[in-house]
């Protein structure tokens, strides 16, 4: 059977809900699809992506949605709702601190959680783990202080 080489772009391309608490990640996978697909028109893009934001995320970026620049306007839509759903190294860093202690999470979780929050050259630092350690269950860190 011969591949059709032609991409057919009259269809939407169906992707994920947006992804608010990791923007960046969601629209590496988003991107992903329209390479994959052959979509280039970055009006097919919007709208491709307006039907994955929930209604809290669409207002915020209303203005785009409802009347997109004539140039770039996939990339401003992106632009807008990385600003809006980015948190600041701060804020990372204010979150990381207040992360609540293991609980209920499995360890790889709360770790998972913790390195989304730092730089990646902090990603191997004492002292994340340190914060880390701190936030496992007392007869977790005394077995671990006696290896």
């Amino acid at each position: 059977m011969a591949e059709n080489a032609e991409a057919d772009n009259s269809k939407p391309v169906k992707l994920p809900a947006f992804w608010a608490r990791n923007p960046t990640a969601w629209f590496a996978v988003v991107e992903q699809q329209f390479r994959r697909r052959g979509v280039t028109n970055q009006l097919d893009m919007i709208a491709d992506v307006s039907v994955a934001l929930p209604e809290h995320v669409a207002c915020r970026v209303a203005s785009i949605l409802e009347d997109p620049p004539a140039e770039d306007a996939f990339t401003s839509l992106k632009r807008a709702l990385l600003h809006s759903h980015t948190l600041t190294q701060y804020q990372k860093y204010e979150k990381l601190l207040s992360i609540e202690p293991l609980g209920a999470k499995r360890p790889v979780d709360l770790l998972d959680e913790m390195m989304e929050l730092v730089r990646p050259e902090d990603k191997t630092s004492h002292l994340l783990s340190m914060l880390f350690i701190r936030r496992l269950p007392a007869q977790v860190r005394l077995a671990l202080a006696h290896e």
